[in-house]
């Protein structure tokens, strides 16, 4: 038997809010040429078609406002500044209180006074959508956006009441 072509087919499920699914699938097919390996064809089409789910898996998520889980890229988290009620009971000054949005990386290190505001999800997001939904943000609370996605953390100011030697 001489194998001529071979076809693959993935798909998955992803429930989103709402009771709602996703359920994104793609079929390929590879023609063999004389001296392909069916075997190595067959993996590399798996591959593909999987990838190629996920991807819409992501898409789909991130529109949904909720974070990508199968991109391998790096991943940041948005963090905003304490509520000014915060402030008020620590009797800090009103010019004192900070109004900031940050863009970390994606660790177990936060900022002390830094608190994640974005619903449902503000970690695990990949850049684009942590910068988009940071920007969101900053605008409705008119806030100041500093972006530390380089992971320089040095351009967080600190807060009113924490060692400005160690914000963290």
């Amino acid at each position: 038997m001489k194998i001529t072509q071979i076809t693959v087919s993935w798909g998955e499920t992803q429930s989103l809010p709402e009771y709602c699914n996703t359920k994104p699938s793609l079929t390929l097919t590879a023609t063999l040429d004389d001296g392909d390996d069916p075997t190595a064809a067959e993996l590399l089409l798996w591959q593909q078609a999987r990838d190629a789910v996920r991807a819409q898996i992501d898409a789909v998520l991130e529109r949904n406002n909720l974070a990508a889980k199968y991109d391998p890229c790096p991943r940041y988290q948005v963090m905003r500044s304490m509520r000014p009620d915060y402030y008020r009971k620590k009797q800090v000054p009103e010019e004192e209180w900070p109004n900031v949005v940050l863009i970390l990386p994606d660790t177990d290190a936060h900022p002390k006074g830094y608190v994640h505001t974005l619903y449902p999800d503000s970690r695990n997001l990949r850049y684009p959508y942590a910068l988009k939904k940071a920007q969101e943000k900053a605008q409705k609370d008119g806030a100041t956006l500093i972006n530390c996605a380089d992971g320089d953390l040095t351009k967080i100011p600190p807060m009113p009441g924490s060692d400005e030697d160690n914000p963290f």
